[in-house]
């Protein structure tokens, strides 16, 4: 098993992180949890946590114009439309 970096809290997040769970009836196991995201929720995520941006850019697409409705037609039919 690989042995993970147990991030240090200080004593005013852990404080934080013990009242939302209790506020939201959570059990302490979910206490590491409530800690990254005390930490998250001021602005300070650890090195590990940082969001890396992504490499790819998505390809433009092209709009279509939807096909024209007919209301004079009562039935709702279906519209063939071009790939």
């Amino acid at each position: 098993m690989a042995s993970e970096e147990e991030e240090e809290y200080t004593e005013e997040e852990t404080n934080e992180a013990m009242l939302f769970i209790q506020e939201h009836e959570l059990p302490m196991s979910e206490l590491g949890c409530a800690l990254k995201y005390v930490r998250i929720l001021h602005g300070n995520p650890s090195q590990d946590d940082k969001v890396m941006p992504a490499s790819m850019t998505q390809n433009p697409v092209a709009e279509v114009e939807p096909p024209p409705l007919d209301w004079e037609d009562k039935e709702i039919q279906s519209v063939a439309r071009d790939l």
